[in-house]
């Protein structure tokens, strides 16, 4: 059988063609894990024990610039938009609504500072 060039030229491409190796998908890297909106840092604070409790707002207090030599007294008022909301009574500096933040950060506001904070201290959230 007489085959014309074109022919073997042809048969010749599919061969190479059907002998490269053939490529898989290009891997995908695995899902981002979506930011969380929990604050791992104040879901720890009622379950330590009241007195490292107490020293580590002390400590806290003691770093924003007030006084705070002792916390006679502290109240989860509950949580909202990933924060952890407290109130706190310190020896030497008074009542203070503490916000927790997921970074180990605080930011307090005096209890008697404002008619509207002083409505909700030591009055959980609803």
């Amino acid at each position: 059988m007489i085959l014309g060039l074109g022919t073997v030229v042809a048969v010749s491409l599919a061969s190479l063609i059907d002998s490269l190796p053939t490529r898989d998908p290009p891997p995908q890297p695995p899902p981002v894990a979506p930011i969380s909106t929990r604050n791992s840092f104040a879901e720890n604070f009622p379950a330590l024990a009241s007195d490292v409790r107490a020293a580590r707002f002390s400590k806290m207090i003691a770093r924003s610039g007030e006084a705070c030599t002792a916390v006679k007294k502290s109240f989860y008022l509950g949580s909202r938009d990933g924060l952890a909301y407290w109130n706190v009574r310190c020896e030497g500096s008074g009542d203070w609504m503490v916000q927790l933040k997921n970074d180990a950060t605080m930011t307090r506001v005096a209890c008697d500072s404002h008619a509207e904070v002083k409505a909700r201290c030591w009055k959980p959230f609803s």
